[in-house]
């Protein structure tokens, strides 16, 4: 005749107001109604003492509340009439909730908890992950330290391919993220990973991209039970297999770019670890707005022409290529790639920098005429092929109407630099100089050029009067025509730009000629 549902657990002698079992309280006292178990008696057969075993689900929902049986004085039942008869049939005399019995004998839990299961889902919401471990008995929450957490890619340890959580990063647009558990205690926790962290997972090849590279340890410091018994562990030799394995299927985002005028880079800001070698710069445009109106170029890069260093940051090997600035030569440069995980830095050839300056986009300037709105004209697109992340997911492109603007922006302050005299031609009275970077056409002054036989000026040399300019559109070359006098000074000198090359050089003056941005 036993029926266990009769039974109720309640924290003090007095709950409620004498409400027979299965009516509730009404003054905050904790209390919890059995649902099912099994029993036996002390001895064969009907007996005076019976022995129960709460089902599973009871105990577990009994530990998630800290008031409850915890001690022997936190521990009283109320009993049912309905609960068990006698040999005569007679139902059990009621315990009510107002005369709750307490517990002659309370044993304490002692045992330790221990992991039965963990999921690890890389595709989840909002491109975060979620780790969710079962446990074998209900585990207190607030006690989770998920830095005693290692994710590795075997069940022996090898630290190159194994990542331990923390408990909060920094995204890096400036967003905290935090790990986060569920708030409630049970048999399982689920975690949030951090940004930070989930990227630190995505940038080691060999871990958790599949179910069988995908294994978990963790000290006895990472939970306890709801008596304050540690978990027990899982030694990082003998790592714990993860049972449902989800894979990223999401696209990656660029959240942000930074351009940097001065030094010709671009900071490219995903929102997940991307693979660095499929990075094709040849599909980002540079344009003036989210729809491109008066100036757009596409990059043009090295693709995929990449080198590699020994180390780079966080000891991961790092491509690279030539850096912006290394040579004269216009055609050099490339790609630099560093960073870590979501964080690409890529230094724009010459030609690429060049050109961005040239056009009316980009631009921070100090020229009269000229309009400077540094970050307001600076917009990217790209298609899908720009990069994929560590799943090889491609991108998610941005489309002309779609392009996204420049978060920080640094204005160009360098200074242009003569770089070659082109052409000195007496016949046709051409110059030609090829500057370093684009000039501005309008800021150029003549009277501040001289012609001179040597290097040194320590023979002939002519000052310009004036003279009248060929190009009519500002950039890196800047062809001029001598004056009728200029040319004719110039030939009055013997030694002055006569057959021999070597005889003829051109000096300026820091205020000759001023780049886009107004820099001299």
């Amino acid at each position: 005749t036993f029926d266990p549902t009769g039974i109720t657990l309640q924290e003090t002698a007095v709950a409620g107001s004498g409400f027979e079992s299965g009516s509730g309280s009404d003054d905050g006292v904790a209390e919890y109604q059995l649902t099912g178990g099994l029993f036996s008696t002390a001895a064969a057969g009907d007996s005076t003492i019976i022995t129960m075993t709460p089902l599973k689900r009871d105990m577990d929902n009994i530990k998630r509340d800290a008031a409850l049986a915890v001690s022997q004085s936190s521990t009283w039942l109320r009993m049912a009439s309905h609960t068990i008869a006698d040999m005569a049939s007679n139902a059990v005399v009621t315990v009510y909730s107002n005369n709750a019995m307490n517990a002659a004998v309370f044993v304490a839990d002692a045992t330790a908890p221990e992991l039965v299961l963990f999921d690890l889902d890389l595709n989840a919401a909002d491109n975060t992950a979620l780790l969710m471990m079962s446990f074998t008995e209900t585990v207190n929450e607030n006690t989770l330290d998920v830095t005693e957490i290692t994710l590795q890619d075997g069940s022996v340890l090898v630290a190159a391919g194994s990542v331990q959580l923390s408990t909060g990063g920094q995204h890096a647009v400036g967003t905290q993220h935090v790990t986060t558990h569920t708030l409630l205690n049970t048999t399982y926790i689920t975690v949030t990973l951090t940004v930070i962290d989930l990227n630190r997972i995505k940038e080691i090849d060999t871990l958790c991209t599949s179910s069988s590279d995908c294994f978990i340890s963790f000290g006895s410091g990472m939970l306890t039970d709801m008596n304050g018994v540690p978990i027990r562990a899982v030694a990082s030799g003998t790592a714990q297999a993860v049972r449902v394995y989800v894979a990223d299927t999401t696209s990656p985002e660029l959240l942000s770019f930074d351009v940097d005028m001065n030094v010709g880079t671009l900071t490219l800001t995903f929102d997940e670890t991307v693979n660095r070698t499929t990075l094709q710069i040849p599909q980002f445009t540079l344009q003036d707005n989210s729809q491109a109106e008066n100036a757009s170029h596409a990059l043009n890069g090295v693709g995929n022409a990449l080198t590699e260093i020994t180390v780079g940051l966080n000891g991961v090997d790092v491509p690279h290529g030539v850096l912006y600035g290394g040579a004269s030569d216009e055609t050099t440069g490339g790609l630099g790639v560093f960073g870590f995980g979501n964080i690409i830095v890529v230094t724009l050839t010459v030609e690429d920098l060049n050109e961005v300056k040239r056009l009316t986009m980009c631009t921070g300037t100090t020229l009269s005429g000229r309009q400077s709105r540094g970050a307001a004209d600076c917009f990217v697109r790209y298609t899908a092929a720009a990069v994929r992340d560590m799943a090889s997911i491609s991108i998610q492109a941005r489309p002309d109407g779609a392009a996204l603007g420049a978060l920080r922006y640094i204005p160009d302050t360098t200074p242009p630099q003569l770089q070659n005299v082109m052409t000195v031609n007496m016949s046709s009275l051409e110059v030609e100089l090829h500057f370093d970077e684009p000039v501005a056409l309008e800021t150029f002054n003549f009277s501040l050029v001289r012609v001179e036989e040597t290097q040194t000026n320590s023979g002939q040399s002519v000052n310009l009067t004036g003279g009248s300019l060929v190009s009519s559109v500002s950039g890196t070359d800047l062809v001029f025509t001598l004056s009728f006098e200029d040319s004719n000074e110039i030939k009055l000198n013997v030694n002055l730009c006569r057959r021999e090359r070597f005889r003829c050089w051109i000096r300026i003056d820091s205020e000759t000629v001023r780049d886009i941005s107004g820099n001299v």
